[in-house]
């Protein structure tokens, strides 16, 4: 199961970047019609993510982001205002090292958490055990995002990158 996950979590980081490439800095922030999830938020959102649930439910050490998990995190909006997201170089710098981080995770200590119960009652609904959490959280999680990410493209007149 771990290398399946890893496999994927390692695809969907290939295709980020895949998709990020050809963005401008000045347009990450832009807001097409009906497709509000732009490239600053959304990157910085699975960066949050990653950071918030798998690091901890691995047993990694979260990274130091103060203030992204309001700004980006579950329930939050996405902003056209470009100076509320930090620079396409800083958000690829987190989202590479939340994907490096949660990759050794997998790797080290996924074993130790399948069939644990998630600890958080809140998410225990969604995701009643640790494990079900991280395959939910690197695959489908992941996977939605980008595909938005994609979508936003073609709005934005860009090539498909498949």
């Amino acid at each position: 199961m771990k290398e399946l996950m890893l496999y994927l979590w390692n695809a969907n980081h290939h295709y980020a970047h895949q998709l990020l490439e050809a963005i401008p800095e000045e347009k990450m922030a832009d807001q097409p019609a009906g497709l509000p999830n732009h490239p600053a938020w959304t990157i910085a959102h699975l960066s949050i993510s990653g950071n918030y649930l798998l690091i901890p439910a691995l047993g990694g050490k979260p990274l130091d982001l103060p203030g992204w998990d309001q700004k980006y995190g579950y329930g939050s909006k996405p902003s056209n205002d470009r100076s509320l997201y930090p620079a396409k170089t800083e958000l690829l710098h987190v989202y590479d090292e939340v994907h490096r981080i949660v990759a050794d995770g997998i790797q080290n200590s996924f074993d130790n958490i399948v069939g644990v119960v998630t600890p958080d009652e809140g998410m225990r609904s969604y995701f009643p055990t640790l494990d079900k959490m991280v395959a939910y959280m690197t695959s489908i999680h992941e996977a939605n995002h980008l595909g938005q990410l994609s979508d936003w493209r073609r709005a934005m007149g860009m090539k498909s990158v498949l």
